[in-house]
């Protein structure tokens, strides 16, 4: 595992994420704090290592691109969340 922290996921509340690399393959996970609720995002080989580049392996900020829609866990492009900033676009 290479990072684990609890975030608030909008709308759906606090949330325990687990960010993990493994044989070309990128995991996001939360599970909720509260209740029995979990979500698993898998991403595979180039779109595993464009997903990481896109987020300059930054672990913490993939975390808080974290919201859900419909029921689904979905990880939102990191200028989002910084808005006005050319990094990462």
């Amino acid at each position: 595992m290479i990072y684990k922290r609890g975030h608030t996921i909008d709308p759906k509340g606090f949330y325990i994420v687990e960010i993990s690399t493994a044989n070309q393959s990128l995991y996001v996970a939360a599970y909720s704090a509260v209740g029995p609720e979990s979500f698993v995002i898998h991403f595979k080989d180039g779109e595993a290592r464009d997903t990481m580049n896109r987020f300059g392996s930054d672990f913490n900020v993939m975390a808080m691109c974290l919201v859900f829609r419909n029921n689904r866990l979905v990880l939102r492009n990191p200028r989002h969340l910084f808005p006005g900033n050319r990094v990462n676009s």
